[in-house]
């Protein structure tokens, strides 16, 4: 009965995750507190450490940053064995595919007398859209504004979780071929989303005004900037199968490996005695969208902050480049689950089943950074852990999606794999995925931080 109530208690615990990470804002908020709350250990600000640090403080043993800017988390644990003896690095990427509010969204139209307006909405990554339709979306993001009585801009996170707006199907009395044709939205004009009656608000900002501020005289002096807003679908991660198995929500991509591999951090942290590597935590925004960007794994930070430690730890070129070898990228990312009503759609002979374990990644041509001599590392631990694995491998004749392993591998020059959580669904507003793979991951990524 223990076990079972510590693999409930995971899933519940989980299932708050996603309900409270609804932006990767929120991911990178709940990213820290888990891990203060959690590890045991103090965090310190990466760039409050370095406006405060002289060369007196400058070799540093044991401690543990973190670093988080517009969407990406970085955690860093500087471990007791040498540097040498390489680095281990977690990836994973905090975005999703969604519809994203554009700064100006109001669009007036009158009814019966009445007049609404709808926000204007822009698809962000590669979302399928039909599946956004007729459910029940809330807001959230980031705010930022200004207050009349002061001169620097204030920013709030704001996730309003009540049901607010919508993306209105037509009837198909007036789309009478959309069962033999697909349900298709014109991404300019069709995804405008039911919100409100104009005769409560002239404009949006209004309503972010009332919704940031609840003084009534304060609501006067300020003024909304800008800000970054999806919508998302309010319904709750639910439960469900007939052995309550499987976990459907939002945003499971790529939250589930964000938290499977936040919880393999800790499980590092919390072996304060043990004999660990240096070990980071990379959560990076902007991967639905090609990660160029400087919060995505293209940009920068991941290697100046490899370069300060090396520099912290009076690291040679000739020892930096022998530890970047000794290293491991693990890039965790969700796979496809092999779905039974389109067997065609996957390769015979490397289906991946829901609850069959972790998938590992492998692509010939190089969308995953998975190779043979660390596919034979990756199940050897796995093997020796009882962690059940399965391969995957997409048809030849579709085209493979991508993560961010191969960029993060690019840039650094260090070997890895990729895997993730076999999913129905990838994409949709609502994705599912089997219990027990969740909690394979978990085991399986902090097995690999503690053998490689």
């Amino acid at each position: 009965m223990e076990k079972i109530s510590k693999i409930e208690k995971s899933l519940t615990d989980f299932a708050d995750f996603v309900k409270t990470s609804p932006t990767p804002h929120f991911v990178v908020q709940n990213a820290l507190q888990i891990l203060q709350k959690s590890a045991g250990c103090e965090f310190i600000n990466f760039c409050d450490f370095l406006q405060n640090s002289n060369d007196k403080n400058k070799n540093n043993k044991n401690q543990n940053f973190y670093f988080s800017q517009d969407g990406i988390f970085i955690a860093f644990h500087l471990g007791n064995r040498k540097i040498a003896d390489g680095i281990n690095i977690l990836a994973a990427h905090t975005d999703s595919p969604c519809l994203k509010i554009k700064p100006k969204p109001e669009n007036f139209f009158h009814e019966n007398s009445k007049k609404f307006f709808t926000l204007s909405s822009e698809v962000y990554g590669g979302a399928t859209i039909a599946t956004f339709s007729d459910r029940d979306l809330s807001l959230a993001g980031r705010i930022f504004y200004q207050i009349a009585t002061q001169k620097k801009p204030q920013n709030v996170l704001l996730d309003l979780q009540i049901p607010l707006c919508r993306l209105a199907n037509l009837p198909i009395h007036l789309n009478r071929q959309v069962n033999e044709n697909g349900l298709k939205f014109n991404k300019q004009t069709e995804l405008n989303l039911l919100f409100s009656e104009s005769v409560f608000y002239e404009n949006f900002s209004q309503f972010l005004v009332e919704k940031i501020c609840k003084n009534q005289k304060d609501k006067k002096n300020i003024k909304i900037l800008s800000y970054d807003l999806l919508a998302y679908d309010a319904q709750e991660p639910s439960i469900w199968g007939e052995q309550h198995n499987f976990i459907s929500s939002r945003q499971l991509d790529n939250l589930s490996s964000c938290y499977a591999e936040i919880q393999a951090f800790v499980e590092i942290l919390k072996n304060k005695n043990k004999n660990n590597k240096t070990t980071i935590l990379c959560l990076f925004n902007h991967e639905e969208v090609g990660s160029v960007s400087s919060q995505g794994a293209a940009g920068a930070t991941l290697q100046n902050i490899l370069n300060w430690i090396f520099d912290s730890q009076n690291i040679s070129a000739a020892e930096k480049f022998l530890t970047l070898q000794n290293s491991f990228l693990i890039s965790a990312d969700t796979a496809h689950a092999f779905h039974p009503n389109f067997p065609q759609c996957y390769e015979p002979n490397h289906r991946c089943f829901a609850g069959e374990g972790v998938a590992l990644k492998l692509n010939e041509n190089q969308r995953y950074i998975s190779n043979d001599a660390t596919i034979a590392i990756v199940k050897n631990i796995a093997e020796s852990e009882k962690i059940k694995t399965q391969m995957y491998v997409n048809r030849a004749d579709l085209a493979c999606g991508s993560t961010i392993g191969p960029t993060l591998a690019t840039l650094l020059g260090i070997p890895g794999i990729d895997l993730g959580i076999a999913t129905f669904a990838m994409h949709s507003c609502r994705e599912t995925i089997h219990s027990q793979d969740l909690i394979a991951m978990q085991k399986l990524l902090a097995a690999l931080l503690k053998n490689l």
